[in-house]
Formats: structure tokens, sequence, C-alpha cells
């Protein structure tokens, strides 16, 4: 065959097709052109490199028998030691030191002057601090007052010998600011679980060992309460808003003469006159006493765990270190716990909060079964929350509510679930974007941090299915952490960054920067890649003595092949 027929045939050919074109071939061809080229027009890097995803923690080169390698966090190498503090720098320091772990006291003072850059200089204004009441009540306080509430409370109970204080409270600036006089002026607040719906308050109260209670007015019977503990001088009552009228500072009959009764609000007014509202000086000689709290157990009680500052202050530099560099704390954002402050990972975030200069929320309605949405909808247009830490308890309900919320949808919005969900397969997320059915308190998050304790099991345990669902749904980060009365913060979390949905296990990620992690279990498992063990956990946030690690017999997992913790 010539050449000259092979063109020929190749141009009879061209002609053919094109003369057969029409409307619908030139509509198929467009369609066809845009799945093929318009992904890669709106294709974006994912949020953090998958290499970073592969190894999220750092395994020891050797192990001992009966354990598993020991996992650090991949910020800290071997034979570096764990993140234990704030690095706070007293004015003079050289900027080239490590700076201070911190205390209480340090978080206050932070949290009133503002931030501080390396050089000493502000970083920007201080903390906010905002109370909810109801659906429009909102409260913006004024951190000069508070320091003058810590002031007078603290002088007060220092006044007369005062060492331990029961606090039974709802998420408030009250308990907060009990924590922090007890830093300042030498005595140990005692953390009670608060739940309106339950009698668990009064039944810890009755066991607990405390000089002074803390409490809201007419929440406890002081009668029952004398007789199970004969240590009992001072009740401080904390009154709701329009209560205040009310004789609180009548003592019950048959209690007179055995106990001091009086309200926060009469306490401030009295002795305001005498007292400061400028923060106490840094006293280097004496050191800030533990907080105590109650940690729930498998069989339904309570255990009282000490809490020392060091403790604490681990427990706030592991979730510093926690969020990825591009999505820190700004002071712009806010964050709304809705477990009780009570638990040492909503405390953790509320110090953690403050000491970056963001926005604290607090809302009375807190708890591990709290209606998210309804708490989210108060306060409607002026608050919206970027960071929610939330328990694991409530997020089931959170979801099925949500998964309703968004129901069938229009075209448009199920094209938009798609963009979504194709978005977060490939590893990043536009959380800018708000999916219309979200309340309106819900629009500005960011990121849903979820606290799974360990005394959870089975049904009750958010799986990664869960965690991809909720990300659909909200069009934001979802970050889960493990919790236990033995560490200050969290044991393990997941990366924010981490889209990726592992089915039906519960992986709660890599180890806390300031814990160091291993499973602990018979030696022909602890061989395996994939054994099966205890876990086993040891740094400054473990409480008890210091160096000794924490043995959560309690709970069994494994380690996953990208090194984060999975519970089985």
């Amino acid at each position: 065959m010539s050449e000259s027929n092979v063109i020929g045939q190749i141009d009879e050919a061209i002609g053919s097709f094109f003369a057969q074109w029409n409307v619908a071939s030139t509509i198929i061809v467009g369609l066809l052109a845009f799945v093929l080229v318009y992904p890669l027009l709106v294709s974006k890097d994912p949020d953090t490199h998958p290499f970073l995803l592969a190894r999220q923690a750092q395994t020891s080169p050797i192990r001992q028998q009966g354990e598993s390698a020991t996992y650090r966090s991949t910020e800290i190498p071997y034979g570096y030691p764990l993140r234990s503090g704030l690095g706070i720098k007293d004015p003079g320091a050289s900027k080239w030191t490590t700076g201070r772990d911190g205390d209480l006291r340090d978080v206050w003072r932070q949290a009133v002057s503002g931030p501080k850059k390396e050089d000493g200089s502000s970083a920007g204004p201080g903390a906010k601090i905002t109370t909810i009441h109801g659906v429009e009540q909102i409260i913006e306080h004024d951190l000069s007052k508070l320091t003058l509430d810590i002031n007078v409370v603290g002088k007060h109970l220092n006044d007369v010998g005062c060492k331990r204080v029961a606090v039974c409270l709802s998420n408030s600036v009250e308990i907060l600011c009990t924590v922090f006089a007890g830093a300042f002026y030498s005595f140990s607040p005692i953390l009670v679980p608060y739940d309106q719906h339950t009698d668990a308050s009064g039944s810890i109260l009755a066991v607990a060992d405390f000089d002074t209670l803390v409490a809201e007015a007419g929440t406890v019977a002081l009668e029952s309460l004398l007789k199970s503990n004969r240590s009992l001088k001072r009740v401080i009552w904390v009154t709701k808003a329009g209560s205040e009228h009310l004789d609180w500072n009548e003592v019950p009959e048959g209690v007179g003469g055995k106990v001091d009764v009086t309200t926060w609000h009469d306490l401030i007014g009295e002795k305001k006159a005498g007292s400061s509202d400028q923060v106490p000086p840094h006293d280097k000689d004496n050191g800030a006493l533990p907080v105590y709290a109650f940690w729930p157990t498998k069989t339904g009680s309570y255990e009282l765990v000490e809490y020392t500052q060091k403790n604490l202050m681990a427990g706030i530099a592991a979730l510093q270190s926690s969020m990825p560099r591009l999505h820190k704390l700004q002071p712009t954002d806010s964050v709304l716990p809705t477990t009780g402050l009570n638990t040492s990972y909503a405390l953790c975030w509320s110090l953690f909060t403050i000491f970056t200069g963001s926005t604290l929320l607090l809302n009375s309605v807190c708890g591990p079964t709290v209606n998210l949405i309804a708490v989210t909808k108060s306060a409607r247009q002026r608050l919206k929350p970027t960071y929610v830490i939330a328990d694991a308890r409530a997020t089931s309900r959170f979801l099925d509510e949500m998964t309703a919320a968004a129901g069938s949808g229009s075209i448009g919005g199920k094209y938009a679930a798609w963009s979504t969900g194709r978005n977060i397969n490939q590893g990043y997320m536009e959380v800018e974007k708000s999916p219309s059915y979200l309340p309106t308190g819900l629009s500005g998050l960011k990121t849903l941090y979820i606290a799974q304790p360990d005394v959870l099991e089975g049904a009750q345990r958010v799986r990664s299915s869960t965690l991809t669902a909720l990300r659909l749904l909200l069009n934001a980060r979802v970050s889960l952490a493990l919790t236990t009365g033995r560490v200050a913060g969290y044991v393990a979390q997941t990366n924010v960054l981490d889209y990726r949905n592992k089915g039906d296990t519960c992986c709660v990620g890599p180890v806390a920067a300031s814990l160091e992690l291993h499973l602990t279990g018979p030696e022909e498992e602890m061989s395996k890649v994939d054994g099966i063990g205890a876990v086993a956990v040891k740094g400054p946030a473990v409480t008890g003595k210091e160096k000794e690690k924490a043995i959560l017999d309690h709970i069994k997992a494994r380690v996953d092949s990208d090194n984060t913790l999975v519970l089985v």
C-alpha cells in the first residue's frame, strides 16, 4: 500500500468522523473532558505529607522481656527529655534558656497579660472567658475582676487555715477561680463530678476528706454530709443569677455552730475592699499544691487522683505539641468544653486555651451525655466555637441527630457531600465551607476533640468509621483521645490531619509527647509485630511517684503499622 493511499484513508476517516458529529457528540465529549480535567484543576496537596502519617511515633531499638518496643512522639528523640512544661521565661532570663515548666500561677499570669514572644515582648492581648446562660444571656468576664475574686477567696481560705477544698460545681468561672486560688494561696482543690441528673456528687462527697466545700446553692444536704464528714468547717454556696437575694447563709437546724456558711457573692462583697485585682507576684520559694479529682472505675465507684503541678503542665504541653504548626490556637479562636472541668482532659484544654490568649466558653450544661446540638445553640449568632471538646458517649447521639438533620438532601447537597468526601479521601479539607444543615453554633467549627475515657468498652467506643462520618457531616476535623485518671491530659490522640478511615477499629492515635508507651503481656504475644497487651505509660504527665510507670491493665491494645494505638 502506497503512502498516498494511507494518507487518503486517514483523511477519509477523519472526514467521516466529523461528518457524523452533532450536538450529542459535543455534550458527551464536553462531559468527558470535564470529568478528566476538573479534578486536575481543583485538586490540592494533602494537609500533611503521607509519610508523616505512615509513622506517627518513634520505636525504641530494643525491647524488654514481656514488653513491646517503647513508643514516643516523633518530636522527642530517644535520649531527650519528654515534654514536661510550658517553658516559662522569667523577666531578665537569657533567651537561650529553655525556661521553667511553670505551674497554675504562671498560666493565670499569662492569661491576664497575654502570650509572650521568645524575647519577652507581648505577642497579643490577654485571654477572654465568656459564660453562656441559656440561649441569649452571655457574660463576658473581666479578668481583673476574676483576679480580685481569686485573691479574695484565696486569702480568706488561707487565713482560716483551709487545706482541702471540695469543689462541686458545673463549668463556671467559680470553679476556675477556686483552682487558681488554691495555687496562689496554698490549698488543694478537690474537683468533684457534677451531674444534674444523678446523685453521684452527693455520694462522692460523703466519702471525701475535706474541710471546706464550694458548691452550688441548694444541691447538697448539709445534715447528711456532716454525718459522714466531721472535718467540714465551712461552706461557700455559689448562687445562680436571680436567687442571690435569698438567705443562703441560714444554717439548717442541728448544724448550727458546726459549720460556717456563706455565699460566694457575699464573701466577695465583704472583703473586696481590702484586696487587690493584681496577680500576686511570683513566689520562687513556695510551689503550688496539687489538684485532686475523682475518676470513675469499671466497678462504678470513683477513685481520688492527685495531679501535681508538674502533671498538669505536662498535660498542657502535650496538647500544645499535638496541634500542627499551621493549626495552632489563635487569639481569634474560641474553645467550648462540653465535658466537666473535673476531668483532667477538659481542665488541661481550658488552661491551655487561656494560656494561649484564646477565648474560653463556659456552659453550665456539661457532662458525658450532654446534647451537643442543644449546647451549641446557646447564644445563637454571637458565639461560634471553633473548637469543641466532647465526651465519646455524647458523640453517638450527636451523630444520629446530625445524620437526621442532613436527610436525603437536594442534588446540590449530595454533590457537596460527594465533593467533601472526595477531598477527605485525598487528604485535605476545606473547613471554611459549612453545610447548610449545621446549627448556627457549629458553623464556625474547625475541630471536634473527643475524649474517650478508659472505662468505656464495646459499643461505647468511638470507631474510625464514626470519625469519618463526623468529618463528612460537620466538614470539620475530628480527633479522638484516650483519657485515664492516671494521666493528666491524654494518653494518645489521633492526628487532626489524619483523615484515613480504618473501619470498625478504635484507633486512638500516637502517644502524647509527655509520655512514652509500651504494651505488656506474655512474651510469645509481645514478640509478634501486632501483639496484644496491656497499656503501660511513663512520663511527667503520669500521676503517682516520679518516674513510676502506670500499667493500665484494664485496657488491651495493639500498635498498628503506623505506630498508632488501637484498642481491642
